[in-house]
Formats: structure tokens, sequence, C-alpha cells
């Protein structure tokens, strides 16, 4: 392919944004194609013909694996990679060149909404089963896309708001995943997040995308933007960003193209960006070929000619809301799609099936789980035949196909005594449901409950606001456990939510976001046929007010201050000596396992795992570090490695743990560097953050003595001047609403009269069909993401049709006479 050297300064210009929402720009006269991509990541949301950001438009099929909250909990990098694997083999057959993912920021709080789309509160444990993805994925010639860098944490005012982070919180916590990832699996491309960081976006922040992300860490692949996050092209190709996207129909080009004119930008700057995405291109064409199924598996035809009413089953396709009817199954063969090739049904839906098991985290049991065949059974809640299994925005996958926890049963052939309990979409009171319910519970031997948060609840685009499950939900469980003791409560949300029923069930299983084939991985749980194998990836605090980020989170629309600095989840929890609700790294299992001959040294932990129990089973060894030198200010307690083992009934196996050298360290914010603590250490080999099994102590002694951040240093900056000692500079202000300009928000310039006529117009614009305007979880995530959008990420989302002269015109009138409150 053509070098970028070989160009004009205009084609390598063109080159940095897309020609649509999907695909970069070609150059035809160059003999240059397009690079097609596509949202992810647990499954491909890939529209052929047109393209929107917020997920509300159509898809082709796709295998809804479950989402990253559920995959973090099998604490398994191999399932990881197998899923990378097969979503690579649906993209090659889709024609989609990059996913966009996996997504790997920190949950620094449980009620982010897009939570569910993002594995950890850990950032070893996100590094590495990202990490895992992206190895499967570019394993089998697709690239991945690590998102969203950086320190995006919350959906409010998502495009504008501020990060102020600390750079050893930065560092240690938000940043360290990412590099874990970049350095071992090395993506083809990063995307910059929408959010500022320490009064820089994302996207022009030169110190994030170079000199750490580049220089530091080694990435050589391409940084783009998310989708209309660009605000000043020129400083973002400056500061080593090199694609725009969505494409903006040139909006930028001409600024661009100005600066380089004038010495502003350095021409050198653009080639090597327009290098990146010649590469990208070059490095997709070099892979593109039809993925062949296994032999004898059910097939759905990729392509522009595959539809999803074509393709998802007699009765129902998923919706945004992530719901679909109980008989959903897969369609036959579908008509031959681009090259013949072909998604693998029937492989990749067990696939997804054995993740949302090997996800699922058994809370609590009293020996009830698993089930006898036996067992007369009420299954109650709607979930059971409107499975809530995806979250909503642009994640959302078009299955193909769903599997219901009834249908399940049915397939099995048991006969349950059947209550929906509470609406799916909504959840209102509703005492005459749970009435139905509780009869339906006296009637049987057990009780299957299905509860959790329905779509309007969680999603891309807004927070939640509080941890609770809707109050019908609640007051279900409590009524059916009351009726019957012998009651399991299987949830589906995609962050933590609080249980003041927690006594009341026999069991409890957190089933999360299962996917597709969710239902019947729940059933395969209950009757045993699978182990929950899942170990919590994040903790469930017992209130918000436990929740070290809860006075900051969201913050003000235009900052958020990260006062809480390393005290994050189990961090907090360990440290301040708070008991969760249950402790992250938990999970109980239907066999029994013993840890003996446990040594070890600041190198490796080994011990030999036995599995005591009459079944296979799996169980993961946490090893976490408590620093005891007392040299800087440290969390109580951090996961430092960890091993999932495999094991059937009676084995045992002699297992090694590296344990690798930043695990000692702490980031120096003078040194700038990662140093190490001269002292003692110990090792604590754990069930969970709360259940240490054995403690090896080990000592260090070529580290230092000293560092910038004493062992004192509070651990969170409850006062102005502890967070500007901590940020080791003035706090900043935030950014003024008036003057209006190119970064205001709808909703501010709506304060104006003429802002409220030009918001409503877009609203009336905006492409929103009648099965949108009907689903609560679509209409709030568009509202909420039309209400916080930037004029410029308006510019950018019209394709053409609002370009930077009308929008400086609105805004001098926004600013004037036209603009005055009314």
């Amino acid at each position: 392919m053509i070098a970028a050297s070989a160009l004009t300064l205009r084609q390598q210009v063109a080159l940095l944004s897309g020609s649509d929402a999907w695909n970069t720009q070609p150059l035809p006269e160059a003999g240059v194609p397009s690079c097609a991509l596509s949202d992810g990541p647990h499954g491909l949301r890939f529209q052929a013909d047109a393209g929107d950001h917020l997920g509300v438009g159509g898809s082709e099929p796709s295998t809804c694996f479950p989402t990253a909250v559920t995959v973090a909990s099998s604490w398994d990098e191999e399932l990881a990679e197998q899923i990378g694997h097969a979503l690579a083999g649906e993209a090659r057959a889709l024609g989609v060149d990059v996913v966009l993912g996996p997504g790997l920021n920190i949950k620094r709080h449980p009620l982010c909404g897009r939570n569910f789309e993002y594995f950890s509160e850990d950032p070893l444990l996100s590094g590495r089963l990202a990490a895992a993805m992206v190895n499967g994925l570019q394993g089998h010639g697709v690239g991945a896309c690590l998102k969203h860098f950086a320190v995006n944490n919350q959906e409010s005012h998502r495009f504008v708001v501020d990060a102020i982070v600390d750079e050893r919180t930065l560092r240690e916590l938000y940043l360290s995943g990412f590099e874990h990832a970049v350095k071992t699996s090395r993506p083809w491309t990063v995307m910059a997040a929408y959010n500022l960081v320490n009064g820089h976006p994302a996207t022009q922040h030169h110190r994030l995308l170079t000199s750490i992300l580049r220089d530091e860490w080694g990435f050589d692949g391409l940084v783009m933007s998310d989708w209309a996050a660009t605000n000043d092209r020129v400083a973002a190709v400056a500061a080593g960003m090199d694609l725009e996207m969505p494409g903006s129909q040139g909006l930028f080009d001409r600024d661009v193209l100005k600066a380089v004119a004038s010495g502003r930008l350095p021409a050198a700057l653009v080639t090597a960006s327009a290098q990146r995405v010649l590469d990208l291109v070059a490095r997709s064409a070099s892979t593109q070929s039809p993925t062949a199924s296994a032999a004898g598996v059910t097939e759905i035809a990729a392509g522009p000619a595959a539809s999803a009413a074509g393709t998802a089953g007699a009765e129902a396709t998923a919706g945004a809301a992530g719901t679909a009817g109980a008989e959903a199954t897969a369609g036959a063969e579908a008509t031959a799609g681009a090259e013949g090739a072909v998604i693998p049904v029937e492989e990749h839906d067990a696939l997804a099936r054995r993740a949302a098991a090997a996800g699922t985290v058994l809370l609590t049991n009293d020996g009830i789980l698993p089930l006898a065949v036996t067992t007369k059974v009420a299954l109650i809640g709607a979930f059971a035949e409107q499975p809530r299994y995806q979250g909503s925005g642009s994640s959302l996958v078009n299955p193909t196909r769903i599997t219901t926890a009834r249908q399940e049963f049915r397939r099995r052939g048991i006969e349950v005594v059947y209550a929906p309990g509470y609406d799916p979409s909504g959840s209102q009171a509703d005492p005459e449901l749970i009435a139905e319910a509780v009869a339906a519970a006296r009637s049987v031997d057990v009780v299957v409950v299905l509860a959790g948060l329905p779509p309007v609840y969680e999603s891309e685009g807004f927070d939640r606001t509080d941890l609770g499950l809707p109050g019908q939900h609640d007051e279900l469980i409590t009524a059916v456990c009351a009726a019957n003791p012998r009651t399991v409560v299987a949830l589906s949300n995609g962050a933590p939510v609080l249980m003041p029923w927690k006594e009341a069930p026999a069991a409890i299983l957190e089933s999360y976001l299962g996917g597709q084939a969710g239902g019947a991985a729940l059933v395969d749980v209950l009757y045993g046929d699978a182990e929950p194998g899942g170990r919590l990836a994040e903790t469930f605090p017992a209130s918000l007010e436990d929740v070290a980020s809860e006075p900051y989170f969201p913050g003000e629309p235009r900052q958020v201050q990260y006062r809480e600095g390393l005290s994050v989840g189990y961090r907090h929890h360990t440290t301040a000596g708070i008991a969760p609700l249950f402790p992250f790294g938990h999970g109980l299992s239907y066999t029994t396992f013993d840890w003996a001959d446990v040594q070890g040294d600041h190198h490796a932990v080994t011990l030999t795992v036995t599995n005591t129990g009459a079944r296979a089973g799996s169980d993961v060894v946490q090893v976490y570090r408590h620093d005891r030198t007392g040299v800087v200010a440290r969390p109580r307690r951090e996961l430092v490695a960890f091993a999932k083992v495999h094991l059937e009934a009676g084995q045992s196996k002699s297992v090694a743990i590296v344990v690798p050298e930043r695990a000692f360290a702490f980031y120096d914010v003078v040194a700038r560097d990662w140093l190490t603590p001269a002292g003692e250490f110990d090792l604590e080999i754990a069930r969970s953050s709360t259940d240490i099994v054995t403690t090896v102590t080990v000592t260090i002694s070529d580290g230092v003595t000293s560092a910038a951040e004493t062992a004192d240093t509070p651990p969170i900056a409850v006062t102005d001047e502890q967070f500007r000692r901590r940020l080791r500079r003035t706090l900043p202000r935030p950014r003024s609403v008036r003057p209006f300009t190119r970064d205001s928000t709808l909703d501010e310039v709506a304060a104006t009269r003429l802002g409220r006529l030009f918001k409503a117009a877009l609203w009336r614009a905006a492409p929103i069909d009648e099965a949108t305007r009907n689903n609560p979880a679509e209409l709030a995530m568009y509202e909420h993401s039309l209400a916080e959008l930037p004029l410029r990420a308006a510019a950018i989302f019209s394709a053409g049709k609002l370009r930077w002269p009308t929008i400086d015109l609105l805004l001098r009138l926004f600013n004037g006479i036209g603009g005055r409150r009314g």
C-alpha cells in the first residue's frame, strides 16, 4: 500500500476522519480502501447500511455473549480469549476489521450506568481479562480497540466533564489496566474518551496519548476518538490522536490545512497520523477472508443480505431494552452472505452458554442448590420469559437467538408453576402480581425468583440514581420467601444492588447479564449441569454511604473530583474496616477445595489445590499484598496476582502464581517513576478480599525508604487543602456556563429561548422511530444524551448539515439579544 508521505497534504488530512459512521475514508485514486469498524465488545453491533451511535438502529445478527461484568466474574483469561476468538470469526464473516472493545474503565462507583460494559473495580483483573480478549480477537485477524482512554467512569455529562485526579491515583488505578493490556496484547487501536482529564480533553491530551501511551508503553497502533468526542482536531493531531470518528464530512479539514500552512501544526504530525491510518487499513486487508464454521452446525449468513428479522427466530428479536419473547430461537439458514461467510450459531451459542454459567456467582447457599430433578418448582419473575441479558446503548447486540429460563425448563420436560411477579420493563408497584406469586410459591417444594434491574434502570447515557432494586422486586422476594423459605433468588443486573432481604432466601445467585443463552445457563446452574464458576469482580457495598467516592459522584456538570484517591471498592472497605454486603472475590461452589503446601517469595506463590468434593469445579486463588514497610500511604490490601484452577472431583494440581515486580511498587510523583519500598510485605493468599487463608511474608532490602507521599497521608482528601496537596497544584475551577461556546451543551443553551427552540428542532430531527419512543430505556438514553450533547458534537453527528459558520452564528445569538433568558 502507498506510504502517507506519497500522498498530498489534502489526502492525508482526509484520512484523519471517517467516511461515515463506521468506515475509515477510502482514497480510490491512491488505491486505499476503507477499514470497517463495529461496536462491541460482547457481540457485534454491525450496521451495514446506516449507522447510529446509541444503539437505537437495527443491526446484523450476531451472537450476544455475556457482558463484561459477567465475563470478569469468571476470572478466566482462557474463556475471555475464546470469546475474543469467536467475535473475530463473526467480525470477519460480517466484513468488520476492528471491534470497538473491550472496555476496561475502572468501576469507581457502583451507580455508573455503563458498569455492565466494564470488567472490574480492580486494574489487574481488568487488564488481564482485556488483554486475553484482545489476544483472542487479534490472534484471528481482527483488530481490537481498548476503550475509553482514560478516566471515563461515569455517564453523567460524559461529553464535557473534567475528571480531576492526582497523578499517583491516575497511574496506579486508572491507567494500570490499560498499561498491562497495551504492553502484553499490543492492540491495533485505542479509543480516546469523551471527558477531560485534569483540564485537557482526552482527545487532545498529549501526555496521555503520546508521552504515556506511545513513548512509555510502546503503543504503535492507531488512536481514534470516541464518537463525536473531537473538540479541536488540530490540537488532537498535535496530541497524538489519529482518527476522528464518526466522519464529519470534512468539518475540521480546513482547520487542519490552515494550521499546517501557518506552521502551527507540523506537517510531519499529519503525515504520521495518516500513516497510522494506512497501517491499520493494510493490517486489516492482509487478514480479510471468510471464516468457515464448524461442520454440522446451524449457520446464519453474514453481510447486508442477512436481515435482523430474517435470522433471529420465530417470535422475537432483541430490542434495545435487551428483552425478547419466550419462544425466540434461531431461524433456518439464511441467504448467503458476502463470499459465503457464515456465523456458526450453535457453536457460538454454546460458548455463550458456558460463559454465562462460568460468570454466575453463587452468593449464598444453604444446600438447596443444586436442585433435584424431582423437585416441584415455581418459576417467578417476568425475566423468565423476557430476560434482561444485555445493556442498552452502543454495545446493544441483535442476537442470533435467545433462550429464556422458562423455555429451558420446558425443553427439559420440567413443568413449573409460573407467575410473572412484576412488569419487566418498569416494574411498577402491583400487589396483585405479588399475591399471585405468593400463591404459586405455597404450592411447590422450591421457588426460583428471577429479579433484578429493568433496562430503564441502567444504560449508556445516564447513571443510576440509587443502589436498590425496584420496590416491586424487593417486595416480591420478601413475600415469596415468607410464603416458602425454600426460595432461590437469581439476579439479572449489570452492577451491585442492595439486598434488604439477604437472609431470607435459601440461596442467591448473581447471574449478571448473561447474554443470549443466559436463561439456559441459569437452568444449567440450578440443576448442577454447570457449576456457578464466578467470583465477584466488584464489591457489593451494604449502602451508598460505604462507597468512598459517593460524596464526589458524579460531581458538577463540568467537573468531578476524585478525592477518594485509591479508595475504590475493596481497597476502601479493607482499609476503613467496612464490612461489605458481599466482598470482592467472593463466590461459593458446589464442591469444596483444600489449599496445601503454600510457599512463596517476592517472585511467585506456589500451592497445591485439591478438589475434595464429589463434583468437578473451579477455584480462584487470589493473592493480595499488604505493605508493612510504612514508607508510603497505601490501601490495606491490593490484588497482585490470581489463578483460576479447574479440577475434577478428587483431583489435585500444583499451582504456581507469578507475582510481578510491579506488585510491590508505587508511583512516586516526584521521581515520576515506579518505586519499591524497602521492608516487609505480606502476600495474603485468599478466597476473597475478606477471606484470607494464609499469609507469606517477604522482605525487600534494596527498595526506597522515603516517598513523596508519606505514610500518614489521609486516604481520602476530604478538605480542599488535602486535595490540593495531593494534586500538587491549585484546585481548578469548573468552566463557566457563560459565555456559550462550541463546547456548550444543548441543555446549557436551552436556558435561552432560542436555545430551547434549537434543542427542540434537533429532537424533532433525531432518528427516533416509534419503537424507540415506546421503549423507556432507549428513550431515556436518547433524552439524556441529547440534553448533554455539546454543540460541537451535534455538528459532527449532523453529517455535514451543521457547519461551523452556522454553529458560530447560533452562538452569537445565544450570547446576544436572541439568547436572553425567558
